[in-house]
């Protein structure tokens, strides 16, 4: 193996690292901010709030819905 051979291989080792530090801050971060503003901290709560959060979204479009076909049934839409 050359130097410069061992210069690269050595570098590339060394660009790896870097890239390994800022991803694991990336995703130290973005738990941090799941902590703060979901209460969660893994992606398998991350997940499951996913899921309370669709039904939730569900169960409202369902009440309004039901609002809607309510006032329609009460409104005489040709006057108004």
């Amino acid at each position: 193996m050359t130097p410069e051979k061992f210069a690269q291989i050595k570098k590339s080792i060394e660009s790896a690292k870097e890239k390994k530090a800022r991803a694991e801050g990336a995703l130290a971060k973005i738990e941090e901010n799941w902590k703060k503003d979901f209460q969660i901290t893994t992606i398998e709560e991350a997940n499951e709030k996913i899921k309370e959060l669709e039904t939730e979204i569900e169960d409202g479009k369902k009440k309004l819905e039901k609002q809607y076909e309510k006032l329609e049934s009460v409104t005489d839409w040709d006057s108004v």
